[in-house]
């Protein structure tokens, strides 16, 4: 394999004979592209179907291409992207709080905040799937029925009152 090669030149595995197949590693490091250099490269290559049925699978030969990618990252479409140094690096946190804050605020029906809109019912409506939750029209206005995934005040208050009066020992909230 020789990923040991991208380790810096005076690091002491370069040397290790025992641990690495019986050979030691001479090689430079490879130059370190950048999100512009990839993005050259990955350019004019369409995405692989998503799919495990091997018959559509798409064999791609590195020879003819002569780069090691097979396919375009969806987050290059995101302009930030290509000036990322660590590309591989997705904020967790950052990702944990959105989809908290999300799904909390489709739950409690958060007005801003929740994902249950008007727009996404006239999707299902189009759809034509999950009907209970298709948008009733009176006049020029809609009404959303109630999901089931949402609260109802009085379940909201349990809630709040239960998180308002609950304690728990210093350091786990």
């Amino acid at each position: 394999m020789g990923h040991w090669r991208y380790l810096p030149l005076n690091h002491k595995w370069r040397n290790d004979k025992v641990s690495f197949h019986n050979t030691v590693e001479h090689r430079l490091p490879p130059e370190m592209l950048s999100g512009d250099d990839i993005l050259d490269q990955v350019a004019n290559l369409d995405g692989l179907p998503l799919t495990k049925d091997p018959r559509k699978k798409i064999k791609i030969s590195h020879k003819k291409m002569g780069d090691n990618w097979n396919k375009k990252s969806i987050f290059f479409d995101l302009p930030y992207w290509k000036t990322l140094l660590l590309r591989h690096n997705l904020e967790v946190m950052h990702i944990e709080k959105n989809i908290c804050g999300n799904i909390l605020g489709t739950i409690l029906d958060i007005k801003g905040k929740t994902k249950d809109t008007l727009s996404t019912r006239l999707d299902l409506q189009e759809m034509n799937i999950r009907k209970e939750l298709h948008p009733i029209q009176n006049g020029d206005e809609y009404e959303l029925p109630a999901a089931s995934y949402t609260l109802y005040v009085e379940e909201k208050k349990k809630n709040f009152n239960f998180l308002k009066n609950l304690k728990v020992p210093d350091g786990f909230s």
